[in-house]
């Protein structure tokens, strides 16, 4: 799982991966090359249970995987746990073989829970 902070959405907005059993490590690595940036994997902080606070000034985005149609659950605790500083804007860009079917309801809720 990675979080990716991205200045300018807009530049990779647009680009449709179809590339059967691509990675969100990939799709990051490949976001951040274009937006000439850097990515942070998230799986070792989960492992750990690290919820400490993250801090940009920019927009994040995380790239995930679709699991059973939605982000994977350690990935939702680990959102729901960690206080993100500074922007408050989230994006959410997940790999799947087909569709990602409900993902963006389940995520819609989420974020109704986590708005303050």
């Amino acid at each position: 799982m990675y979080v990716k902070v991205i200045p300018d959405i807009n530049k990779v907005a647009n680009v449709n991966f179809k590339v059967k059993g691509l990675s969100s490590e990939y799709v990051a690595k490949y976001i951040a090359e274009k937006i000439e940036d850097d990515v942070e994997n998230l799986f070792d902080r989960i492992r750990k249970a690290d919820y400490s606070s993250m801090e940009s000034e920019r927009p994040w985005v995380v790239v995930v995987p679709t699991y059973a149609w939605r982000i994977p659950k350690p990935v939702e605790m680990f959102l729901r746990k960690t206080d993100f500083i500074g922007s408050q804007e989230m994006y959410f860009v997940m790999t799947c073989g087909q569709d990602n079917g409900c993902a963006g309801k389940y995520l819609y809720k989420m974020y109704l829970r986590l708005d303050p």
